[in-house]
């Protein structure tokens, strides 16, 4: 994901999530568009849960083989540590540049843990939910910001 040194949250709030939970597709952002009835999304998943990536550390890009190569970690660290996961993505199509990186939802994570986790693959942000708050978690602050799901928006 891009830089942003004005508004980091921003690029977080206004992206899209989606997740493949056993087949079924779920879909997010934290973005009210402009014009349109914003829509709440449920997400049942079991709490706490956070979305996390390895991809382009410090919002950095890296070529797709180490992005990739750095999700296959990170898959691995997961599953040793015994959560479950989902496969998930975050997306900024209209982002200045889009950007698209693969990303799981791992279920029952505690902040602690999932805060490790995103440290150690040098992430920015992560999306956790805790205690029925759904927002961004910053990793270098461990500010959390609640926010509310929303539908996507048809591109």
């Amino acid at each position: 994901m891009p830089a942003d040194p004005v508004s980091p949250n921003a690029h977080y709030r206004s992206a899209i999530y989606a997740v493949n939970r056993r087949g079924v597709p779920y879909a997010f952002t934290f973005r009210v568009s402009a014009g349109r009835l914003a829509t709440p999304v449920e997400l049942p998943f079991p709490q706490p849960w956070a979305i996390i990536t390895a991809s382009n550390p410090g919002s950095t890009p890296l070529p797709d083989a180490e992005n990739l190569r750095r999700q296959d970690d990170l898959v691995r660290d997961i599953q040793a540590a015994g959560f479950t996961h989902h496969p998930a993505e975050g997306q900024s199509p209209a982002g200045t540049p889009p950007w698209r990186e693969p990303s799981l939802l791992v279920e029952r994570i505690g902040r602690k843990a999932a805060l490790d986790l995103a440290r150690r693959y040098g992430q920015r942000a992560i999306v956790f939910a805790h205690h029925r708050h759904v927002g961004v978690l910053m990793v270098d602050t461990d500010q959390f910001e609640s926010l509310r799901p929303l539908a996507p928006s048809p591109p």
